[in-house]
């Protein structure tokens, strides 16, 4: 048994070039990783009335792997599982049409699990707020590229994923089709053309739930052996009414505790901007805002939620129009509360994890190693402090996966170092025009030696100003020399920004997966061995 945890670096960079990949610790630690925090005991007793923490997270476990199982078999063949008490590896992300540097975290996500013996579970974040309805892609030909915005659907307003209907039937049926079109004849057969018939296969879900499915049907087909599950699956069933009554049962000093965290970090970071990572929590009155969005069945806007101490009882509230209470004894989490809190579900009202309480819950009561992305695991470090201030103990260690991945496409040969080597080159024609004179006329040479001249002169202190001037004037009227040399530099820089903004819409990578060739996924798969084989 490991008695100390693998060094894991906070100094990660996102990898720029195509076909770069991060993996953080490297994938032969991650075992060691997972051990680590299994032999951890969190120091949790005391925090729960009628239970104990051994006997809630056993029971969040049994029901996450319960319900991923489920969910996925609906729609795809899944291998013979693991005992729930087999080491639980997560990742994350919203169901969206996800870049192939966020996909990548699906594939080391499976080769984690396998390595454990263990279960990889992938948890779509469906109760966020959708952040648009259209993807933006290179279209046009390779000399011509262009960007195009392709709609799937018209943006519901301020609804949560889990919460959407299709709106426009006819553009989230032909989307497949629209994108194909757009992208030839850069890529002749991509991935959508698989990828777009398995998502209207499902459409009898939700459009968040079949774009996820869909993917999840594209990584059986490679191979990859995990499981999928809508987040809000999961929050409807007791474990999560455990975490959000262990919240509850001290809501003022959970208050005080996640802001000093994120105190802390921005001071670490320099940050200035208070809504940097996250906004601070705040204060109405008597009422506490909680890490925690709610929403009503009758008014499904995603909201802030609000909680007061009323007695013996805890008021929760929207600060709209709804108000609702529980009983919940002060200081550790009850059976009563967590009663209450599913009886409240059971009329319409959803309580969610915001972003930092998203991987507090899925790292403490759910898995045995969290894999995030860059920008995840960054923020996560609040949450690391979070747990620190609230449980005095070491967060449970992460993994980071990410990767950039880029259109195998002929691009320009073209850099932005070459623009400004060009720069350079015109300022040196602005400020030393004589240097581009090879044979210069009698006029230009008075013209360069009364330059020197005033370059050698030793001024009296205060009177530089004149030399200047002087150097100036010789700068500009060796100018008319160099004017056909500095026009066709000026012509050359022209060309090269063009070539260069080609080259950038080429060599996003923020690309949705579905828009690369149909055989991304042997390539991502190419990546993950290469990587096995160097750590």
């Amino acid at each position: 048994m490991m008695t100390r945890a693998p060094l894991v670096s906070h100094r990660w960079r996102t990898p720029t070039k195509d076909g770069e990949s991060l993996i953080a610790p490297s994938l032969s630690e991650f075992a060691d990783a997972v051990e680590y925090n299994r032999a951890q005991a969190w120091p949790l007793d005391g925090w729960f009335a009628d239970s104990s923490p051994n006997v809630i997270r056993n029971q969040a476990r049994e029901c996450l792997v319960k319900e991923a199982s489920e969910f996925s078999r609906q729609y795809r063949d899944i291998d013979q599982l693991p005992e729930p008490s087999a080491p639980l590896i997560l990742t994350g992300h919203q169901p969206e049409l996800i870049h192939c540097g966020v996909w990548y975290k699906h594939f080391v996500l499976h080769h984690a699990a396998k390595n454990v013996k263990g279960i990889g579970i992938h948890l779509s974040i469906d109760h966020d707020v959708h952040r648009g309805s259209a993807i933006v892609i290179p279209s046009g030909s390779v000399d011509a590229p262009t960007t195009k915005s392709i709609p799937f659907d018209q943006t519901p307003h301020a609804l949560p994923y889990e919460q959407s209907r299709v709106v426009d039937q006819s553009t989230w049926d032909t989307f497949g089709t629209r994108v194909s079109q757009a992208l030839e004849p850069l890529v002749p057969q991509p991935l959508i053309k698989q990828f777009w018939p398995l998502v209207l296969a499902n459409d009898d879900r939700r459009p968040s739930e079949a774009i996820a499915s869909a993917r999840h049907q594209l990584e059986g087909k490679a191979g990859l052996q995990t499981l999928e599950l809508p987040l809000s699956r999961i929050c409807k069933q007791t474990p999560f009414a455990w975490f959000v009554a262990l919240l509850l049962s001290d809501f003022e000093r959970f208050f005080q505790t996640y802001n000093d965290a994120l105190q802390a970090y921005r001071l670490e970071h320099r940050l200035r901007s208070q809504h940097h990572p996250v906004p601070d929590l705040m204060k109405r009155d008597q009422w506490f805002e909680l890490p925690l969005w709610t929403w009503n069945s009758n008014d499904p806007i995603r909201r802030r939620c609000y909680a007061r101490r009323d007695g013996h009882r805890i008021l929760l509230s929207d600060a709209h129009a709804s108000e609702y209470s529980i009983e919940q004894r002060m200081g550790a989490a009850s059976q009563k509360g967590v009663s209450q809190l599913l009886q409240l579900q059971s009329q319409g009202v959803q309580l969610r994890p915001r972003a930092l309480t998203t991987t507090l819950f899925a790292r403490w009561m759910l898995g045995d190693l969290f894999i995030h992305g860059i920008g995840g695991a960054v923020y996560d470090r609040v949450t690391d402090e979070i747990a620190r201030r609230w449980w005095q103990c070491q967060a449970p260690i992460i993994g980071v996966a990410s990767a950039t991945m880029q259109l195998p496409v002929k691009r320009p040969d073209v850099s932005s170092e070459d623009l400004k080597e060009l720069d350079r080159r015109l300022r040196q024609l602005e400020f030393h025009p004589e240097l581009f004179l090879s044979e210069p006329s009698p006029d230009a040479e008075k013209w360069i030696a009364r330059k020197r001249h005033w370059i050698a002169q030793r001024l009296p202190s205060g009177t530089n100003l004149q030399r200047h001037q002087q150097i100036t004037e010789a700068n500009r009227a060796l100018q008319k020399w160099t004017q056909p040399l500095k026009q066709n530099l000026l012509n050359e820089r022209q060309s090269l920004e063009s070539q260069i903004r080609k080259r950038e819409i080429l060599d996003s990578r923020e690309l949705p997966f579905c828009v690369f060739p149909d055989h991304q996924m042997d390539i991502l798969l190419d990546r993950l061995r290469a990587d096995a084989l160097s750590g």
